[in-house]
């Protein structure tokens, strides 16, 4: 079994976002017993709620999500995880300073597609921003599906 991270900072819009969207197109793929995703935040306050736009907008796409709270991420995540996604350039240097030894996992959400760009931080934002947030996640991991299925050994 394969996992991937989604980190962000706060863990209560941007890598709830992500995980919800890996998790459909993972189970979309079929590969639902070959991969997981959990998500945690850098900077999270473990049982934070997430930010309840982000909920409406998953359930209005039909991507639910199943956890409700952020978490705070730790060292066992990062050693456990065979991927792991960040959001911006900062999330894969403040890993970096927390376990070099596991950098070789850290992708930038964007590199994907072959860029190389931060995934902008809606919350607080008018729900315009968390649409355009969602549609660059789905642009990313849908472009870059075949790219993540080679990272994983898959």
């Amino acid at each position: 079994m394969k996992h991937i991270l989604t980190v962000c900072t706060a863990n209560r819009c941007r890598s709830p976002l992500l995980t919800a969207v890996l998790r459909q197109r993972i189970a979309a793929h079929g590969l639902a017993e070959q991969i997981t995703v959990s998500s945690a935040g850098l900077l999270a306050r473990d049982g934070e709620a997430v930010d309840p736009v982000v909920l409406e907008l998953l359930a209005s796409r039909g991507l639910p999500l199943t956890e409700e709270y952020s978490r705070q991420l730790t060292f066992a995540d990062i050693r456990q995880a065979d991927l792991i996604l960040v959001a911006t350039e900062q999330h894969r240097l403040s890993l970096f300073h927390r376990s070099a030894e596991n950098l070789y996992k850290v992708v930038l959400l964007s590199e994907l597609i072959g860029g190389h760009t931060d995934l902008a931080d809606p919350i607080g934002l008018p729900l315009s921003f968390y649409q355009r947030t969602l549609a660059e996640i789905e642009r990313s991991v849908d472009y870059g599906w075949q790219r993540l299925c080679r990272l994983l050994s898959l």
